[in-house]
């Protein structure tokens, strides 16, 4: 892994989240469990849409 800054889990789960997978594809990915990740994301506004960010 070198040349990557380190990026903390729960970072790595919210910018999962806003590029616009749901919880359990978010678990899934990072191997971890959905339960953590809805701790630690901040769900959606009923108004906000989430929207895939553009690399």
């Amino acid at each position: 892994m070198e040349g990557r800054e380190e990026v903390c889990l729960a970072e790595e789960a919210e910018r999962l989240r806003r590029s616009g997978l749901g919880v359990d594809e978010v678990a899934s990915r990072m191997g971890v469990d959905a339960a953590w990740v809805e701790t630690v994301v901040s769900p959606p506004e009923d108004n906000e849409e989430i929207t895939p960010e553009k690399d």
